[in-house]
Order: structure tokens, then C-alpha cells, then sequence
């Protein structure tokens, strides 16, 4: 008796879970309806990744897709084209999906009582509640899933910025556009109202440096990197700070610390591989480059990289051929023309070089080619 109870929960379950997932979506669904009066909303139901079995409907101005799967996939977002700026409306339309879904699974479990319906059903109501239940809390309450951030802690997050929500919504969206000045504007005011966020203060970073406001960003990072809850990113934007700033030694220092976080980031090894180059310390260098070349062969670059290393280390044919050859695959790279300057100037080519140097500068300003014009001396190729 007990299995046949515990395989017909198990059942139950499975039944009820799109079930819960539709209305936890169409609840959200309908508060933007009310909220942002939107022109498409999006909704998922099931797996992310489009299938074979997938199919979509539209209902107005909702275009609702489903994947079934087996066991099902208790999964699902709801994505509106205009975007709540407020944030307690914000709030509203996330626990929409959960206030939904427990006053539908209610609802039919009282009618199901009312109309006297056969027992199975009725325990089936009662699962798709006690389910609804569950769901919700780890939904708003319970820590961080592992497909994606919950709704609680969207929650969590919003009440945390309070006024400032809107500006950094603006300021994050602006930036993605590339409006970098009216970015660092809305940022400004998210930063004003709330200075101590950690969330705020790394955008805020991030628009600095995007308007090339390094002295702004570099008296930012100072505070910023006193905070108990960086991430790996967090120490990269800190040593790129310090890096466009000329602040090598303390750029490589951060970026080892972000690999501290994330080992096999190829990203930070990279950029730490170049600073390294530039401050003499091939070896180092080199096996950084070659650690890259063993997480991901087809990385953009590596050849690049290596071969500005190897300029710097006076092997300039070598270093010459495989920056050419990376620029042919892997697209512009101002370090690399950078790499390429440094090689015409050491066979005394000064109109080759400073073409190449001014190529570098269009693609990163901020890029030290003075330091090499001023302290690199010709060399001859043997």
C-alpha cells in the first residue's frame, strides 16, 4: 500500500509540474500585462534549448513556448519587451508567479472537495498544492538554484538598491547599447543613492572605464576591493584599472588573485600573460600562454601574444610570424600592432613603426605606446 501511495505522488507530481510552471509564468505574465502594458511577452515552459518536440502558440501579445520532456522540467521564465523601472512594481510581478500558481492549485483543490470528485483526483489536487508550496519557497525563499537566480533573490536584490533600482536598470541597459556617457550618468545617481552596493559600485566602475575616466575608476577600486564578496570579474576590472592606469605590478597582482577564484580562466591567464611580458618576465609568460594551449587550443590571440613575447625577448622573426599569423585568423588586437611596432622599431623601420603604433592607439587608447617610442632602441635582426 505504501509504494502504490508513494508511485502515485510520484505521478502526481509529474502531472502537476507543467501545470505549475504555466501558471507561475502566465502570473507574471499578467502583472507586466498591468504594470509595463508591454507589446510581446515571452514565456518558456520546460527545457531552454529548443527541441524537436518544442512547440510555440501565441496568444495576443503572449508567444508561449513548450518543450516536453520526460521526467518533466520544473522550468520556465517570462520575458517582457519593456522593462519595469519601479521597484516595487518589479517586485509585484515577481511574486505574481508564486501568488498565482498557490491561489490556482487552491482553487481547483476546493472545487475538487465541493464537486466531491473520485479520490484520485482529489489527491492529485492536494499534491499539485503541497507541490505549488514547495515550489514557491524555493522559489522566493531557498538559496540559489542551479539553473539561474530565483525570484526571491531578484527580490532580495531590488529591495536592496530601493530608489536606486531604476538608475542602475538605465545605466546597465545603456551601457550594453555602448551609450557609454548617458551610462556613467545613470550610474552616477545609483551611486549617489547608494554608495556602499557592491553591485552599483562595479558598474559604476565598469562606465568609468568605458569613458576612459581612469583616475575616477582607479580612487573607486580602492574602496571596491576592500569588499568581502568579490568575484573573480571583480578582480580582473580592478587589474584592468590599475593596467590602463600603468599600474602593472599591482594589475598582475589582482589578476592572480582572480585566478586564485578561477583557475582555468582563460581571459585573466591572457591579460596576465601580456603584463607579464611587458614586465620582462618571459618565463612566466610563456607558460602561462602555453597553459591557455592547454584548456583551449583555438583560443583567439595565444599565437599573438606569444609571439610579442618572443619580440621582447629579441627572437624577431619568430615573434614577427606568429603575430601575422594571428591577425590573419583571429581579427585586430591592438597589443598585437602594438607588438608589431616594437618590432619595426628594433630594425629601425620608424615609419612602419609609428604607422603600426597609431593603428594600436585607434584600437585602445589607452594603450602605453609612448613608453615604447621613447625607451625601446633599435635593433638589428641577425
Amino acid at each position: 500500500m505504501t509504494l502504490v501511495f508513494y508511485l502515485l505522488v510520484i505521478t502526481g507530481i509529474i502531472i502537476c509540474a507543467p501545470f505549475i510552471v504555466l501558471t507561475h509564468e502566465l502570473g507574471h505574465a499578467l502583472a507586466y500585462i498591468i504594470f509595463t502594458k508591454p507589446d510581446n511577452i515571452d514565456i518558456l515552459i520546460g527545457s531552454s534549448s529548443p527541441q524537436k518536440n518544442t512547440f510555440s502558440f501565441r496568444i495576443k501579445h503572449l508567444k508561449i513556448q513548450v518543450t516536453p520532456n520526460f521526467p518533466f522540467k520544473c522550468a520556465g521564465y517570462c520575458l517582457s519587451n519593456k522593462v519595469e523601472y519601479n521597484y516595487i512594481k518589479y517586485i509585484l510581478i515577481l511574486l505574481s508567479g508564486c501568488i498565482t500558481t498557490l491561489l490556482f492549485a487552491l482553487s481547483v483543490l476546493l472545487l475538487s472537495l465541493y464537486f466531491d470528485v473520485h479520490g484520485a483526483i482529489k489527491l492529485l489536487c492536494v499534491i499539485m498544492l503541497c507541490y505549488s508550496v514547495y515550489v514557491g519557497y524555493h522559489n522566493l525563499i531557498a538559496k540559489r538554484s542551479k539553473i539561474g537566480s530565483t525570484d526571491g533573490e531578484r527580490i532580495a536584490f531590488a529591495l536592496n538598491l530601493g530608489k536606486a533600482f531604476s538608475h542602475y536598470l538605465k545605466g546597465v541597459a545603456n551601457y550594453d547599447d555602448e551609450n557609454h556617457e548617458v551610462s556613467l550618468t545613470y550610474m552616477q545617481q545609483a551611486y549617489n543613492i547608494k554608495p556602499n552596493n557592491t553591485e552599483i559600485q562595479r558598474w559604476y566602475i565598469y562606465t568609468l572605464i568605458a569613458n576612459e575616466r581612469l583616475q575616477e575608476a582607479e580612487n573607486m577600486i580602492k574602496n571596491f576591493a576592500k569588499q568581502r564578496s568579490l568575484k573573480w570579474y571583480d578582480m580582473d576590472v580592478i587589474a584592468s584599472v590599475y593596467h590602463k592606469s600603468g599600474k602593472k605590478n599591482e594589475a598582475v597582482a589582482y589578476y592572480k588573485k582572480s585566478l586564485q577564484i578561477l583557475p582555468n580562466n582563460v581571459d585573466s591567464i591572457l591579460s596576465l600573460s601580456y603584463l607579464q611580458t611587458e614586465l620582462g618576465l618571459y618565463e612566466e609568460a610563456v607558460d602561462n600562454l602555453q597553459k591557455i594551449f592547454g584548456i583551449n587550443q583555438d583560443y583567439p590571440f595565444i599565437s599573438g601574444y606569444l609571439g610579442y613575447c618572443k619580440i621582447l625577448q629579441g627572437e624577431l622573426k619568430e615573434g614577427k610570424n606568429l603575430i601575422e599569423l594571428s591577425l590573419k585568423t583571429d581579427g585586430e588586437n591592438a597589443y598585437l600592432y602594438k607588438g608589431l611596432g616594437i618590432y619595426y622599431l628594433k630594425i629601425n623601420d620608424i615609419t612602419e613603426a609609428d604607422n603600426l603604433f597609431k593603428r594600436a592607439i585607434e584600437l585602445d587608447a589607452s594603450i602605453d605606446i609612448d613608453q615604447y617610442q621613447k625607451n625601446e632602441a633599435p635593433n638589428s635582426i641577425d
